[in-house]
């Protein structure tokens, strides 16, 4: 009986051990996770961001464009398709609070109908509080 609590006494130390590192494990990925910078490369990447932005400020977070990007027609037939008239970081219930580096690449192409918004608030960077682009 005595051996089967000693075998159970290391099986549970280990246990526990194994249960630490992962754990420890997953924080330090999920930090690193965080503090990288998030990558946009081309239009489907601007495009996944700004449609993130309207649900998620970003604050504490860093984007990083690494090209320039042309938004071509097939781009705007896409934004078309989804009804989307206007592409824009951040809202007025939810402005962009990170970084935004451009690295000193452009993006071009983008189009905004002056007759549809009549808000000051227009561009690709709608509404901001505390940002850095």
């Amino acid at each position: 009986m005595e051996r089967l609590k000693n075998r159970i006494n290391k099986w549970s130390i280990a246990g526990f051990a194994v249960i630490l590192f992962l754990v420890f494990s997953i924080f330090s990925t999920t930090a690193k996770a965080a503090s990288e910078p998030i990558v946009i490369k081309d239009f489907n990447d601007l495009f996944v961001f700004a449609q993130a932005s309207q649900g998620y400020d970003y604050q504490g977070k860093t984007i990083v464009l690494e090209n320039d990007i042309e938004i071509t027609e097939i781009d705007q037939a896409m934004l078309d398709k989804y009804g989307i008239k206007h592409l824009t970081i951040g809202n007025k219930d939810l402005p962009f609070k990170g970084t935004f580096d451009g690295q000193g690449h452009t993006i071009r192409g983008l189009k905004y109908d002056t007759y549809i918004i009549k808000d000051a608030n227009s561009g690709l960077f709608s509404f901001i509080e505390n940002a850095t682009i």
